[in-house]
């Protein structure tokens, strides 16, 4: 069957396809990557909606990585909904006005495209009056002669009860809404506007599609990710969707992992990446924004006083802090490197932690010792101290079994206990304290601690950590107590008990 078939029109035979051929037809410079699972799942959402209906759900969340065709997404669908007849009346709603009217003009754009024209040209031209004149085509209102219409809006000028003439909207679009730098107190504000001006000024019919990356780990998109919003409850939530799944960076500092869309392949992150930063690539396409207000680091305090290359090390300790509690948060055991090079300063040289059995963590803490010459092996005496001396010791003799040759040098390993006397954040606020204070960016080039190289995870972890909150992360506490047994005397509130393993040949 062709466009062309008798008895039909070219619009009706192209209605009567399915969206991905509606879209290659209509706006081909737009769509030009396959789609992945995520952009299937909105559009499909999109082409549920009837003209006078309300969708089911009513709001479509998409929390995708910067890059990840969200704008391009929210602005097609306007157009696809417009042209095709299922919206007559949009807001396009952004942070600021400026940005609302951008996105509005990339909509008209796509409106008046050949292709539009070609199919629909009540869409790609202007509405306007009985004398000829435009009755709305600007930069933050497109008015098309089929009837639809959609404004643009900020919210720093939003208004409440928004309507053209006698309708009210049947489309609401959320995009830009976070800023990078918003605090809660802004965000509480957006929340309000959104809440008491945009949502209620919908029509019964209302759709409403949500779309942004996490830009920050308070916003109105992080409390939609997390549960907090008690908005758009009835909503189909996508993401947040990163660019790469399993993501990693080297030693190097070379971005590895899986690409969740072949239009953002992982050369393009790595384009990205030389682009503007690891830092900013792992905040807008990998939402990685859980920097929390009573964290003891922060990520351009490590980012300043990390390092590449390491200098010689004096000593060096592993210290492993075992897996307890239950649920996912608590399954890793803490494998973390610290040592003291011979310039005094600390450096955390490595981050072995992961979810394993006694006998894979034992071995691979013993591994890492040997990787990074590391003369001791600790864990808190308080919280299973005995069984990381007994399950290290056993490793040790295991693999010293195994390949005397490769493995003879864990013999000479100390390994010890610590134990705890005092709360969490009193244990790590001194070593946080080395990195320079949190809150003076001047202090950071004075810093006597750094990370070696990219650790992600471990990282991850020191921004997001808040010991008020109970929060309790292994690799953390295993960062601390290395750092601990590297510096004595650099806190009170732990000291060493003296276990004093050391395994010896057999006899």
């Amino acid at each position: 069957m062709t466009l062309l078939d008798a008895g039909t029109s070219p619009v009706e035979e192209l209605e009567a396809k399915p969206w991905y051929v509606w879209l290659a037809a209509i706006l081909p410079a737009h769509c030009t990557h396959p789609f992945a699972e995520h952009h299937v799942e909105f559009w499909e959402w999109v082409w549920s909606i009837e003209a006078g209906r309300s969708p089911s759900p009513p709001a479509s969340v998409n929390i995708w990585a910067r890059g990840g065709a969200k704008s391009t997404s929210a602005e097609g669908a306007c157009a696809a909904l417009g042209a095709r007849g299922r919206r007559r009346y949009g807001l396009y709603v952004c942070d600021t006005q400026d940005r609302a009217d951008d996105h509005v003009a990339n909509i008209g754009a796509m409106l008046e495209s050949e292709r539009v024209e070609m199919f629909y040209p009540g869409s790609a031209n202007r509405l306007v009056g009985k004398f000829g004149n435009s009755k709305g085509w600007r930069r933050n209102r497109l008015r098309t002669a089929s009837g639809f219409t959609i404004d643009a809006i900020g919210l720093d000028t939003a208004a409440r009860g928004v309507k053209v003439e006698d309708q009210r909207p049947d489309l609401i679009v959320l995009d830009d809404i976070d800023g990078e730098h918003d605090t809660a107190r802004t965000t509480s504000r957006k929340v309000a506007t959104i809440t008491k001006g945009v949502l209620p000024a919908g029509s019964d019919d209302v759709a409403v599609i949500a779309i942004q990356n996490l830009v920050t780990p308070h916003g109105v998109f992080a409390r939609l990710a997390d549960g907090r919003a008690d908005y758009l409850t009835d909503r189909q939530m996508s993401g947040p969707i990163p660019a790469l799944r399993n993501f990693r960076v080297d030693a190097e500092g070379l971005v590895h992992g899986v690409p969740t869309w072949a239009g953002q392949d992982l050369e393009k992150c790595r384009r990205d990446v030389r682009l503007y930063g690891i830092r900013s690539f792992r905040e807008e396409a990998q939402h990685d924004v859980a920097e929390v207000e009573g964290a003891l680091w922060v990520h351009d305090q490590i980012e300043a006083t990390r390092v590449r290359i390491e200098p010689d090390m004096d000593a060096v300790t592993v210290a492993v802090d075992p897996a307890g509690g239950e649920g996912a948060s608590h399954d890793e055991v803490g494998i973390v490197a610290v040592g003291r090079g011979i310039d005094g300063h600390g450096y955390v040289l490595g981050d072995w932690s992961d979810s394993l059995g006694a006998r894979k963590w034992g071995r691979r803490a013993v591994l890492a010792a040997l990787e990074v010459g590391a003369q001791r092996i600790v864990g808190e005496k308080n919280y299973g101290g005995d069984m990381v001396v007994e399950t290290v010791r056993v490793a040790v003799e295991r693999l010293v079994a195994e390949d005397p040759e490769t493995y003879g040098d864990a013999r000479s390993i100390v390994i010890d206990t610590v134990n705890a006397t005092n709360g969490k954040r009193v244990r790590a606020q001194p070593v946080a304290d080395l990195f320079g204070e949190k809150e003076d960016p001047d202090s950071w080039g004075r810093a006597t601690m750094h990370v070696v190289g990219q650790l992600s995870a471990l990282e991850a972890e020191m921004v997001a950590t808040d010991f008020d909150m109970g929060d309790s992360p292994n690799r953390v506490d295993a960062l601390v107590w290395a750092a601990h047994d590297r510096f004595k005397g650099l806190f009170r509130g732990g000291r060493s008990r003296g276990a004093h393993v050391v395994v010896r040949a057999a006899a």
